[in-house]
């Protein structure tokens, strides 16, 4: 495996058939990605996100804190731009082991929503894996995280930018889309570098709230959740310890963790957040979630967000969602698999872990001299097995909520 300071990683030789991709981390939970055809000398491009899991006392020790990526990218960068992007040029050959090269593209910029600049045009030093079609496109309108070069980096002295992050640096929008990440860039703006617990807390649900900006917030408020609820556990786990002299009084701890509204978020536990979320918020958020006609990765973290407090509605709006349109991202595979465990019903189970089994076998089925074709085969034959499943787990959930 070859992994680089970005964070990005690539592996090298693999042979061609049928992976499961799983990441692990101390302290994050991760989805994996099951199913993926490798054709021979082919690449496949998959984005790993993890959630992080609150293990420990909050209370006098040490909170996890993990900032979504439009709030670590908007603090980190210089400047943040609209563009439209213009020509690149290669800086260097593709790398022998991650066939990705260093290039540096134009951008035109049409605004500004961070910091200043002179002209109109700005030069930004990026990877691409080139000739694979998935790159940054002449013409294509694009918000724009930068910063400039490290000293010691050899383009400390350069006129050119770099994205702040690999991934989340540089991203292509719809015109929709792009408008509501300009809300809620502006809106972030105003609460300044170091927003107050509150007004955190009402970004978030708002940002969560729009189907286009979702993934940057809903992630920190199931943290802040979670982390409320553990901190609840152990309220519950003194009161009920044996000879305790002194009553514990809940109240006054939840009163302590609503007066920090006014403080850094920076510098509050998680649990301060989910303390302020209120009952409006969330009812906001399960609205959000019953009128979202889509099944993507945001939208599912949503579910998972608001179900202890929405319930059934919420898996019913799961299941609706399974019986519509087959998901690009794979997300109906996870419904399948989370609904089946939720429900404890061993006939769901059964008919996923058959999908999976029939898979295996058709990869192991195909004739190698088919060379290039049997991998189109393949995918075809993936495809179909899992929309059979997706109808037979349709069906078989009819009734059950």
């Amino acid at each position: 495996m070859t992994t680089r300071a970005d964070g990005s990683f690539s592996f090298e030789g693999l042979p061609a058939g049928t992976y499961t991709v799983e990441a692990a981390l101390e302290g994050f939970d991760f989805i994996s990605e099951p199913n993926l055809v490798l054709r021979p000398g082919g690449r496949r491009q998959i984005a790993l996100t993890g959630q992080a899991v609150i293990e420990g006392p909050l209370m006098g020790g040490v909170a996890i804190t993990f900032e979504e990526p439009l709030l670590a990218v908007f603090r980190e960068s210089r400047l943040v731009v609209i563009a439209t992007a213009g020509p690149s040029a290669p800086l260097s050959g593709p790398d022998e082991n991650s066939h990705v090269q260093e290039v540096r593209t134009e951008l035109q910029v049409t605004t500004v929503l961070k910091g200043t600049m002179r002209g109109g045009t700005v030069r930004v030093d990026r990877f691409e894996a080139p000739g694979d079609g998935s790159g940054l496109q002449v013409g294509d309108t694009v918000l724009a995280f930068l910063a400039t070069p490290e000293a010691g980096s050899g383009r400390a002295d350069d006129a050119a930018y770099v994205a702040v992050d690999s991934i989340a640096g540089l991203r292509r929008l719809a015109p929709d889309a792009l408008q509501a990440y300009r809300r809620q860039i502006a809106a972030l703006a105003r609460l300044g570098e170091s927003p107050r617990a509150g007004k955190l807390v009402e970004w978030l649900v708002a940002t969560a709230e729009d189907e286009h900006t979702r993934m940057e917030a809903v992630g920190e408020l199931k943290r802040a959740v979670h982390a409320l609820d553990f901190l609840g556990e152990q309220w519950a786990r003194r009161r009920a310890q044996p000879g305790r002299v002194e009553e514990l009084d809940a109240q006054a701890e939840a009163d302590r963790l609503l007066a920090q509204a006014g403080a850094p978020a920076d510098e509050v536990d998680s649990a301060v957040l989910g303390a302020l979320l209120t009952p409006a918020h969330r009812e906001r958020l399960s609205r959000a979630l019953l009128a979202t006609e889509r099944l993507t990765q945001a939208d599912i973290d949503l579910y998972e967000l608001v179900r202890p407090w929405a319930g059934e509605a919420a898996e019913r709006w799961l299941a609706s969602r399974l019986a519509g349109e087959p998901t690009p991202d794979r997300s109906a595979q996870w419904a399948m698999r989370h609904l089946a465990e939720e429900l404890q019903d061993e006939g769901l189970q059964k008919l996923v872990d058959q999908a999976d089994a029939e898979i295996e076998d058709a990869y192991a089925q195909l004739p190698s001299e088919l060379g290039e074709a049997r991998y189109e085969l393949l995918d075809r034959q993936v495809e179909a097995i899992e929309e059979e499943l997706r109808q037979k787990f349709v069906r078989a959930l009819h009734g059950r909520l």
